[in-house]
This record gives structure tokens, C-alpha cells and sequence, in this order.
């Protein structure tokens, strides 16, 4: 995909993260962030572009993760789970 991105000419692209239904989970991401991101650098780097973007889902389902669940202990492992991203 970042081939044809860059085939396009594009130079910045999205970043998805979607439990079970993308190239990059959560689930697999988070079991080493720091590695997973020089991955992701690296392979940005390589074919000329950057990161505009950077997109969530914690579940298939928008709906056990919402930012707006009404439970506390949801809505914080959501910040926690986006924090972590972002770092």
C-alpha cells in the first residue's frame, strides 16, 4: 500500500490502526510500540512519505470503545490506547 501510495505521487498518507480489520492492530502494535514505529519510520522514510494522520479503532465494533462510553475505566483505556499511539 505505501508503494502505491507513493506511485501516486502522494507524499503524506493516513495511518490506520483497526483491531482485526486492517495491516496494522493494536493487538500486535502494542506488544513492542517502540519497534513498531521505527518499523513504520523506516518504511515511510524509504519510499518518501509522512505521516499526515494517524487513525484508532480499538474494536470491530465502534461501540465498546467509543470516546464517548459511559464508563470511565472504557473511556480512559481509549486515551491511554491513543496516547500510546501517538508516542
Amino acid at each position: 500500500m505505501l508503494r502505491l501510495v507513493a506511485l501516486l505521487e502522494f507524499r503524506d498518507i493516513d495511518i490506520g490502526l483497526f483491531e482485526s480489520r486492517s495491516r496494522l492492530w493494536l493487538s500486535c502494535e502494542f506488544t513492542n510500540p517502540s519497534r513498531s514505529g521505527k518499523w513504520l519510520e523506516r518504511k515511510l522514510h524509504d519510499m518518501g512519505l509522512r505521516a499526515a494522520d494517524v487513525f484508532l479503532q480499538m474494536s470491530a465494533d465502534f461501540v465498546p470503545y467509543a470516546i464517548n462510553h459511559p464508563e470511565l475505566r472504557r473511556r480512559r483505556k481509549v486515551r491511554d490506547w491513543f496516547s500510546r499511539t501517538i508516542d
